[in-house]
């Protein structure tokens, strides 16, 4: 999928993300899965997205 959003914009949305979702998986008492699947997914997409 091709949004056209450059590298710059698209590598600033995904980091966003992550930053979320580790702040939010910090935050946490307990264990939820969407939340550390979200942060996985963040973190793997922020890295591929530097290599197309």
């Amino acid at each position: 999928m091709n949004l056209d959003l450059g590298l710059l914009i698209s590598t600033v949305v995904i980091s966003m993300f992550l930053a979320v979702a580790l702040a939010t998986q910090f935050r946490l008492d307990r264990y939820m899965p969407s939340v550390y699947w979200l942060a996985v997914f963040s973190h793997q997409h922020r890295w591929h997205s530097h290599y197309r």
